[in-house]
């Protein structure tokens, strides 16, 4: 079978080689654009021959020398590995398919079936079922539906029942069993036809209804089921005739249309369309004049385009017919391959529109069956415009003569007939079309032109151009009666002199005929004349605030809106003019200004296609574009921070669905001024290049946009475009690598266990925190125009804009668990909404774990206490001490000196000596000091009187005990909020001493007959104060004593400060501060 394929193959290349089978079919002539892939962008074998996109959106290309898996950015190649039994033992891979429940069944062609695991990179053989070993071995065809598959071996004919394979059952077993339904020499066949047969069979396909269809080389064999179960299955035969084709000519190739009623089969010479419900050819084709010698002709695999379109290919010709409009398409393929032709044995269109090509040797092409929305043709000549007359028709001009843009074969056709030219006129020059439908023109008298080169060759010698320039004329041609009309005597003298002096020719809404005209004077004015008559109406200088020192390049556009007010774009600003009233209005960029114009040099007006009253889209040289309020002045800027891909606006039109399109300078934009929204168009999208021009942009009579690039023109039906919108692509984690190193699952099962597409969670330890991931939005068209974003949680929770770069590294992770997501746009702006994500866990070191950290708290804590617990009971032991020492002072002590003053008073009694007497009274008043002093230690170490109410209690106690028995009074102030405060032992003791001191000197040296005492607590400080109305003394002449040297130790103590003032006469008054 293989032979007889590749000897078919040969015998065409041989004698078809400059053979154009094609040359009588007329149709649309396309230009396609092909981006060619080979081995130098990973593809591992250059002969394809399979192509699948799976249920996911891969690619999965089948090679001599592998499968090869393509995700827009990078190749994964499956070859056979000794050290790995899951591998393929064959990498000439013949088919590659995908059944209903996205099983991957891939043919070899020497190791016959098997079915790929993609979670786990897995093939499985399969288990063909009774046919011999040798025969099962060689792949040549498969296709699944439903759930049953048909497998072309190379001897043998298979249909299986594949409903119970499940991934599950296979792991298990090891190998996948299928159930064999039938085998085609198992069958009943009375047609004599065997597979083996020379060139066998060139076509299967299962139709609609079940049945499957056989393409031999002179007839078609039909193998329907027979009950509803598919259990029985018949042949039956038909010849190619009865299908439209020549008496035993060879039908290579059929397409099911539809629900299947019409079938279209493509032969040697011939494509014909047949219906099945009427049992006969509706439709038929001759490809060109039958050759005997292509007998052995062969069509290489046909594809769907646009869901309607078949396209097929031969050497030389690639051709497309669509069944519904029974119309065809040639594309100029031999123009754009860069090896001349295409032989291709696959051929595949993905979800997308992007069609694949593979050919056999020269590996793989694309092309982006959507640039067909786009139709391109040559360029026009500089400074030339697109104008449309009342019938429908655009005209460009090519730089000799203008002509009628041709949509369907893009062959031009002169504007103005050559037999109303009757060689009277050269190089005809399309001006405008007037209100009437009659077209403006200039053109050069042949026979001036003619005069004026023999007269100037015997006088003065003179420039072409001027001679050119000098035999210019104006006319206009009525399209109603053929009639051409010379209105020479309103061209301006200046045209004469230089054509480029003519800047612009337009009608008004009252079909007036202007003319801008750049004057010798260097002045700028329009001219304005009746288009009917042809008699001169009225001139208008433009008013430039600055004279042009030349005509180039000031004068762009103008727009006349509903109102008749007219509306001029130049290198000035924006002018408005009211004709009736000869009112100018300038409009200029104001830079502190954000609501005027963005820019002054003005490339293009256009009305607002929703409120064309109020408002005008202004584009701008390099400035972007602005809506323009008519009545206020203010505009709104737009610029590429906005989407726009370049700022300098050439074009602006208005579509019926409330869009603005813009020629840029980096292609076609499609502004949305409802959602605020641009998409942006390409040379990748079909667009001829990518660079426009100013001044060549047209929206048609029908809707369609004609804009002009440097490389050629394009229109377009935006209804087309704006329907063309694809659905966001699915998105994948496609790479990941660790410290810069690539992982694997097969080489580093430690870290991943199955492709890093299909893991949830990876785990690393804390030292490789440098993470590496790929990632790929499965797109196959326009890279530049795909956006990534991704956010890290547990890092950055804000997404991040990851422009067209589809990697991203993250390093020096903190141990912790993070959340990476990603989401990508494809070429349309449409985002994936559910993105991809993966799970990273970075484990911490030994000491920062969870263990570690328990263990330091526990060690921690228990510190804690026990020293909390020491201490505690160092205070209850200082307590109990305190409390001892306090109770023995009083007990002991306290009742020895009270025995010692009790004896001195009875001697002082019954002793009448005075000496004895004294010494008695000493005794007895040193030990009553003793008992103050004891009872002053006593009360100071007794824990009960550390809160600072009791210390205000004694305070008033021994200030109402020295006061009031010496008829002096005493005031007392303290605040509340002193009452709950503690201070220590020591610092109570102190404090206590020098207010006693303070008091007692008071009472024995000032004589008071007031004494205030006051204490206060600000900001967590006591101040103290105690002052009296005494005699007062001088602070500077006063000596201090033991009493006034242990106040200001016992204030350094409480780390407080000691005051004291007093002036004779005026009291004194003693103040201390210290902190609690």
């Amino acid at each position: 079978m293989r032979t007889a394929v590749i000897l078919l193959f040969v015998i065409v290349l041989c004698i078809l080689n400059t053979v154009d089978l094609f040359a009588q079919i007329e149709g649309k002539q396309v230009y396609p654009v092909f981006e060619k892939l080979s081995a130098e962008y990973g593809l591992s074998q250059g002969t394809l021959q399979d192509i699948l996109q799976d249920k996911e959106g891969f690619m999965w290309f089948a090679t001599q020398d592998g499968l090869n898996r393509y995700d827009g950015n990078n190749m994964k190649i499956y070859r056979y590995n000794p050290e790995d039994k899951f591998s393929l033992p064959d990498n000439d891979i013949m088919q590659i398919e995908q059944d209903e429940r996205g099983n991957i069944w891939v043919g070899t062609l020497t190791k016959g079936l098997f079915l790929f695991d993609t979670k786990q990179e897995r093939f499985y053989p399969v288990n063909p079922g009774t046919i011999t070993k040798q025969t099962a071995d060689e792949i040549r065809m498969i296709e699944c539906k439903g759930n049953k598959m048909w497998v072309l071996f190379d001897k043998d004919y298979c249909v299986y029942d594949i409903s119970s394979v499940t991934l599950e059952n296979i792991i298990t077993s090891g190998n996948a069993n299928i159930s064999l339904l039938f085998s085609f020499n198992s069958l009943a066949n009375t047609t004599g036809k065997k597979l083996t047969d020379e060139f066998g069979v060139f076509w299967i396909k299962w139709m609609p209804d079940n049945s499957i269809f056989m393409a031999w080389k002179d007839s078609v064999m039909m193998i329907m089921p027979q009950t509803v179960s598919n259990q029985q299955w018949k042949i039956a035969y038909e010849k190619s005739s009865a299908f439209g084709m020549d008496k035993n000519q060879t039908i290579f190739h059929f397409y099911p249309v539809g629900n299947g009623d019409s079938i279209v089969f493509i032969g040697i010479s011939k494509l014909s369309v047949y219906s099945k419900s009427l049992h006969k050819v509706i439709y038929q084709k001759d490809f060109g004049k039958y050759n005997q010698l292509a007998d052995n002709f062969y069509w290489y695999y046909p594809v769907f385009v646009n869901n309607e379109d078949i396209m097929f290919f031969d050497k030389l010709n690639c051709l497309s017919f669509n069944p519904r409009t029974q119309q065809f398409k040639r594309y100029n393929v031999d123009k754009t391959n860069p090896d001349g032709h295409f032989t291709s044995f696959a051929n595949y269109k993905d979800r997308d529109g992007i069609l694949w090509i593979g050919d056999i040797g020269h590996g793989l092409y694309k092309y982006n069956s959507r640039r067909e929305l786009f139709s391109t043709d040559k360029p026009l000549a500089d400074e030339s415009i697109f104008i449309e007359d009342m019938l429908g028709n655009v005209y460009g001009f090519d730089g000799s003569e203008s002509y009628l843009i041709n949509r369907q074969n893009k062959k031009p056709q002169p504007a103005i007939p050559q037999k109303l030219l009757n060689g009277k006129w050269l190089y005809p020059k399309i001006l405008c079309i007037d209100r009437k439908g009659n077209i403006w023109f200039r053109a050069t008298s042949k026979q001036k032109f003619e005069s004026l080169t023999r007269y100037y060759n015997t006088t003065t010698p003179q420039p072409s151009k001027r001679i050119f320039y000098q035999a210019l004329a104006l006319l206009k041609y009525d399209m109603h009666n053929g009639k051409v009309e010379d209105h020479s005597a309103l061209l301006p003298k200046e045209v004469f002199g230089n054509v480029r002096y003519h800047l612009s020719v337009f009608t008004d809404n009252d079909n007036n005929l202007w003319q801008l005209i750049y004057g010798f004077d260097k002045n700028c004015r329009f001219e304005v004349a009746d288009a009917s008559t042809g008699k001169l109406k009225a001139t208008y200088i433009l008013p430039l605030p600055v004279q042009q020192a030349d005509r180039d390049i000031f004068y762009f556009t103008h727009f006349q809106d509903a109102a008749g007010i007219f509306w001029f774009g130049t290198n000035q600003g924006l002018f408005s003019f009211n004709e009736p009233s000869n009112q100018w209005k300038l409009y200029k960029n104001n830079t502190a200004d954000t609501s005027s114009l963005s820019g002054d040099y003005i490339f293009s007006i256009c009305a607002d296609p929703v409120q064309p009253d109020r408002y005008l889209w202004v584009g701008t040289n390099g400035r972007g574009f602005n809506r323009f309020d008519k009545q206020t002045g203010k505009c709104i800027q737009y610029s590429d921070k906005d989407g726009l891909p370049n700022n300098t606006v050439f074009g602006i039109l208005n579509d019926d669905f409330g869009n603005l399109w813009l020629s840029t300078n980096k292609g076609i934009s499609c502004f949305d001024i409802q959602q605020k929204k641009v998409r942006n168009f390409t040379f990748e999208d079909g667009l001829p290049g990518n660079e426009f021009i100013r001044g060549q942009f047209l929206k048609s009579r029908s809707g369609e946009m004609f804009f002009g690039s440097v490389n050629g023109i394009v229109w377009f039906n935006p209804k087309d475009l704006l329907e063309s919108v694809l659905p966001g692509n699915n998105i994948f984690i496609t790479s990941l690598s660790i410290l810069n190193k690539p992982v694997d699952y097969k080489t580093d099962s430690s870290v991943i266990s199955s492709p890093i597409q299909y893991t949830k969670t990876i785990t690393l330890p804390y030292e490789k925190n440098v993470i590496g991931l790929g990632f790929a939005l499965l797109q196959y068209t326009n890279p530049e125009k795909k956006h990534y974003k991704y956010k890290l949680q547990g890092f950055n929770d804000d997404w991040v804009d990851n422009g067209t770069n589809t990697t991203v590294t993250f390093t020096n992770l903190d141990p912790g668990t993070y959340q990476f997501y990603v989401t990508g746009s494809n070429s349309d702006g449409i985002w994936n909404e559910q993105g991809a994500s993966l799970t990273i866990i970075i484990t911490p070191p030994w000491y920062r774990t969870w263990w570690f950290l328990s263990l330091v708290v526990l060690l921690i804590a228990s510190s804690l206490y026990a020293t909390y617990r020491y201490r505690l009971y160092q205070s209850l032991k200082l307590l109990n001490m305190r409390n001892k020492i306090a109770s023995d002072l009083h007990d002991e002590i306290g009742s020895t000196l009270s025995s010692i003053t009790v004896y001195s008073d009875i001697i002082e009694e019954r002793e009448k000596d005075k000496e004895l007497e004294m010494i008695a009274g000493r005794i007895s008043e040193s030990s009553r000091n003793m008992l103050v002093v004891m009872s002053d230690i006593v009360w100071s170490i007794n824990p009960k009187n550390d809160r600072f109410d009791n210390i205000i209690l004694r305070m008033k106690s021994f200030a109402y005990e020295i006061l009031e028995t010496q008829n002096r009074q005493f005031h007392f102030e303290a605040d509340e909020s002193l009452n709950s405060i503690k201070i220590s032992m020591n610092d109570r003791k102190n404090f206590y001493l020098i207010f006693k001191e303070t008091l007692n000197n008071a009472v024995k040296y000032a004589e008071p007959k007031n004494v205030w005492i006051i204490v206060h607590l600000v900001n967590r400080q006591i101040h103290f104060t105690l002052k009296d109305d005494g005699i007062g003394f001088n602070t500077r002449q006063y000596k201090e004593g033991n009493g006034l040297i242990n106040m200001h130790r016992r204030a350094k103590d409480l780390k407080g400060t000691l005051t004291i003032n007093s002036q004779p006469g005026k009291g004194t008054e003693v103040t201390l501060q210290f902190p609690v």
